[in-house]
């Protein structure tokens, strides 16, 4: 895997999901400051924070599975020459399909549409078949 590759997988697993990037900063920043401040409501706030934090980091699977469904895309653009309606109706309906949760799922799966050039089919699936809430870009 070259460089490139990394960077774009490490891109799409953390920034490329935005319930991942608010999980990271979150958690980082209650405990930077749970360490470094001396106000102790601050303290316990920022440690409450902290905790949520390192919570939504593990409910993303650190973005894990936003990679999994970007690569999936990309494979089945590669193989298929392009992406059809029907994969991403297969892969939004195998997984959480909630108002809140299946996002990481289906925003792997929208930055693999992106990158394919396979947007209009993205979201003609997603408005037929997602239950989710959350938009994506």
């Amino acid at each position: 895997m070259g460089l490139k590759n990394k960077i774009d997988s490490l891109y799409v697993a953390t920034l490329g999901n935005r319930v991942t990037v608010i999980s990271a900063l979150t958690y980082a920043n209650g405990w930077r400051s749970l360490n470094h401040d001396d106000n102790i409501n601050l303290k316990i706030t920022c440690g409450i924070g902290g905790l949520i934090g390192g919570f939504f980091l593990g409910a993303t699977y650190l973005g894990i599975s936003t990679w999994k469904h970007y690569k999936r895309t990309l494979r089945e653009a590669q193989e298929q020459g392009k992406v059809e309606v029907e994969f991403f109706q297969k892969r939004i309906e195998r997984n959480e399909n909630g108002k809140l949760m299946g996002y990481c799922q289906i925003q792997g799966l929208y930055l693999g549409a992106k990158r394919t050039g396979s947007l209009e089919q993205f979201y003609q699936a997603r408005e037929q078949f997602s239950n989710n809430i959350i938009p994506n870009f």
